[in-house]
């Protein structure tokens, strides 16, 4: 968690300008949280070789049900000066969602 001494509104124009710059779009926003998501997706790629050398259909499989899309979350709080909390659930999206939070400390 990062406490800044900027708005609320602040802090979500960087996060849009920040994120669409790295290829993410706002999956859901509220006044407190902003999910983001990459169409991006964390895949093991010898984990689909092997599944292809098994046959197309489950190297498919994998590809589009398990593998994860890069989302960040971003968390709002306080009124005044604001705390930030970034989390995210693949480790690209962990290394952007710190990435950020230096940028608005």
């Amino acid at each position: 968690m990062v406490e800044t001494k900027h708005s609320a509104e602040e802090i979500k124009k960087r996060a849009f300008a920040f994120f669409t710059g790295k290829d993410y779009s706002i999956e859901t926003q509220s006044d407190q949280i902003i999910v983001f998501k990459s169409e991006k997706r964390e895949v093991n790629w010898l984990i689909v070789l092997v599944l292809c050398c098994l046959g197309v259909i489950p190297g498919i499989i994998y590809y589009f049900v398990f593998a994860p899309f890069h989302k960040v979350t971003i968390s709002l709080s306080g009124a005044k000066n604001v705390d930030v909390t970034a989390s995210g659930n693949t480790d690209k999206a962990k290394a952007d969602a710190r990435e950020f939070l230096s940028h608005v400390a």
